[in-house]
């Protein structure tokens, strides 16, 4: 399981990558074109292309078209990967190092708050007050709540707070801090890759902007003037930060959002169109894609096994005298793993079909360059060299198992 864990992660980099790098230009470039709601939502494409990476060819009907021969030698030495290991061992320890030290600092965030609840209430969500903190936030991720400065009434008048109030609501009513997590998990899992981090960053800083975005819509001016003036009070406070949390404290993504309210220009509908335009035509190009594996001729890329443990014949098979055979159906991915195994037929029902593929999953082959190409391996379980033989069809691989 943790192999196939790592396949998927090193699976998803390239067209992950891009997605992201693709988003950061949009944010340096077409920001005001586009307006910074429409961009949060594009941020979208991050689990979308997870999701089409994700798909399992066994989803797909099986091509008879899609046809591989493999010669079984009779010499096949064992390999073992222990750069394998110790890249498995290097990635295990990162990844739980990232989730403790983010366990230990939410906790220690969220008891050094010292909560105390208050009177009021915004929209029916109540509001605490903590002295630790200089500028609002969202507490909680399944029930979150708004969390004031302590010395609030005094330093902001009820215009900024109204203003201050309906940001955080917003943060709220998106389900921001559930994003936030999601992504920060993301980021956990592909720790090893900087632009994942980056993209951490830049989907953080157009949160903000849409938010501010969305609250400021329909406001006049002298409100717009007000709310900067409010967010440049927070930012003159140094603010405590935790990565689930929306903030203010950020200078530079502070300066980012007083520019961005500067911006009063409505975004340019021609621009918001051939941006969505453009991400659907990717995302159906990648589906396109993946449910349509190239057949090029193979013959100087074959793949070939190099370990191949024999499965165990079943005990109670075995005290009967049953034999029987199993045709699988498999994938072989980049790294010569197997995946996506499929009992085609088996002979007896529910007999062979478990230790078949218990073994199938443990053989090693040379990279393919064709993940998704469908083969085949016929395995034929004789309790001793009398028993009957099953016929041979030409487009198995045929194995024989013996007892």
């Amino acid at each position: 399981m943790l192999n196939e864990l790592l396949d998927w992660v090193m699976k998803i980099q390239l067209l992950l990558s891009i997605s992201v790098v693709v988003l950061l230009i949009c944010e340096r470039s077409l920001t005001r074109k586009i307006g910074a709601q429409l961009l949060y939502k594009m941020w979208w494409l991050i689990p979308s292309t997870l999701f089409l990476l994700s798909l399992p060819s066994e989803l797909k009907p099986l091509s008879n078209n899609a046809m591989y021969y493999v010669t079984v030698t009779p010499t096949q030495l064992p390999v073992v990967d222990t750069w394998l290991l110790g890249w498995t061992v290097v990635y295990v320890a990162g990844a739980c190092g990232l989730l403790l030290a983010m366990f230990w600092q939410h906790k220690r965030f969220h008891t050094n708050l010292a909560l105390q609840l208050t009177d009021t209430t915004y929209r029916e969500y109540p509001v605490y007050v903590s002295t630790q903190i200089n500028s609002p936030m969202i507490v909680g991720l399944i029930k979150p709540n708004i969390v004031l400065p302590a010395n609030y009434i005094q330093r902001f008048d009820a215009q900024s707070l109204s203003l201050m109030l309906e940001h955080e609501y917003t943060h709220i009513k998106r389900h921001d801090n559930l994003w936030n997590l999601g992504f920060f998990s993301l980021c956990t899992i592909t720790w090893f890759n900087p632009l994942i981090w980056l993209g951490y960053q830049s989907f953080r800083r157009v949160q903000e902007l849409a938010c501010d975005e969305r609250v400021l819509e329909n406001k006049p001016h002298h409100q717009q003037v007000h709310y900067a003036k409010t967010l440049i009070n927070c930012v003159e406070h140094h603010n405590k930060r935790h990565f689930a949390y929306a903030y203010y404290g950020d200078k530079n993504t502070m300066l980012q959002r007083l520019n961005h309210i500067k911006n009063t220009a409505r975004p340019s509908t021609i621009a918001q169109t051939l941006l969505i335009t453009c991400a659907l035509a990717s995302l159906s190009a990648l589906a396109i894609t993946k449910d349509s594996p190239s057949e090029k001729v193979k013959a100087d890329h074959s793949v070939k096994p190099i370990m191949r443990i024999e499965p165990k014949y079943p005990i109670e098979a075995a005290n009967y005298g049953v034999s029987g055979y199993v045709q699988l159906a498999y994938t072989i991915d980049e790294r010569g793993h197997t995946n996506n195994i499929k009992v085609i037929d088996a002979k007896p029902k529910n007999t062979f079909e478990n230790n078949a593929i218990t073994a199938l999953r443990q053989w090693q082959y040379t990279a393919s360059n064709n993940p998704d190409e469908i083969h085949r391996v016929q395995l034929d379980f004789k309790i001793n060299d009398n028993a009957t033989s099953t016929p041979q069809q030409d487009q198995f691989e045929r194995i024989d198992v013996s007892h």
